[in-house]
């Protein structure tokens, strides 16, 4: 499980979703997708890793599927 944060809005084609400045979120490891596409999005700058030092500041869950 990798948590994230993202540094500036943007929409991931690949997976359909819009990922927003302010919320954090959760790759499983079931979401082979989504860990696959973390590495290019943290080189461009997309996003962050939630660290035990930078801890998630909003929660967010909902239901559906992630490849």
């Amino acid at each position: 499980m990798i948590q994230f944060t993202p540094l500036k809005d943007f929409r991931s084609e690949e997976l359909s979703s819009d990922y927003c400045v302010g919320l954090s979120y959760t790759a499983r490891d079931q979401d082979k997708t989504l860990l696959a596409l973390l590495p290019t999005w943290i080189d461009e700058g997309n996003v962050r890793l939630v660290t035990s030092d930078a801890p998630m500041e909003t929660k967010v869950s909902g239901v559906g599927k992630v490849e």
